[in-house]
């Protein structure tokens, strides 16, 4: 073989996914692409991406993403230094759990709000491959699949009403929130609906009351 004349990095890609490991070697050429032993490697990696061990093994970091130059090698024979490079994409992992906004509303009756959900690993890396749907608890109003609550005529705190469910493959993850919808305005009295036995008495207390009957609080 002659003098050093390239080197080459296997593999020239990789998609390891977070948190993961990938192993990489380097080979020394000369310019008619025999392989040159006995050289040193120096391996070097972006370190936004992830950390690279002496002999080419590559662990990769938390944040997902592409790394067009995440991996560098270097060979040297003599006074004469050839590198190489790889590209780096950082796959998300697996589903870990739904990031829901907000995590509570407070509305008046027959108002709006817009709920939205993420989809993301351990990490917090968002997987845009997960299924979204929508879930709402109780007759509280209407919630549409882009996560739009419409609040009804009912007031009161619904704990984990709002529900979001996270699909991927045949995992599945949710985060919930509560709803907190106001009474209206103050309109007169109202006494609650009671069922008694024949002959049996019982004291009734009167409230105020919006038109939709909810209790108002003065």
């Amino acid at each position: 073989y002659g003098p050093l004349d390239s080197v080459k990095l296997e593999p020239t890609a990789a998609t390891p996914e977070v948190g993961n490991g990938q192993k990489f070697t380097a080979t020394a050429f000369d310019r008619y692409d025999n392989p040159i032993p006995g050289l040193t490697y120096t391996f070097r990696s972006d370190e936004t991406a992830g950390k690279l061990g002496p002999e080419g093994k590559f662990t990769a970091g938390p944040k997902a993403g592409s790394y067009p130059l995440g991996i560098t090698v270097e060979a040297s024979q003599g006074s004469v230094t050839r590198t190489a490079t790889a590209g780096l994409t950082l796959r998300h992992g697996p589903l870990d759990r739904v990031l829901l906004t907000p995590t509570t509303a407070t509305l008046d009756i027959d108002k709006t709000a817009q709920f939205k959900a993420e989809a993301v690993d351990q990490y917090r890396n968002p997987i845009p491959d997960a299924k979204i749907t929508w879930q709402l608890a109780g007759q509280i109003g209407t919630l549409d699949d882009t996560g739009l609550l419409r609040t009804g005529t009912k007031a009161g705190r619904f704990g984990q009403a709002v529900k979001a469910i996270a699909s991927l493959g045949r995992d599945s993850k949710e985060g919930a929130a509560s709803v907190t919808i106001n009474p209206g305005p103050p309109v007169g009295l109202a006494i609650p609906p009671i069922e008694l036995a024949a002959g049996a008495a019982q004291q009734r207390k009167a409230f105020v009351a919006d038109r939709y009957g909810n209790p108002v609080l003065e």
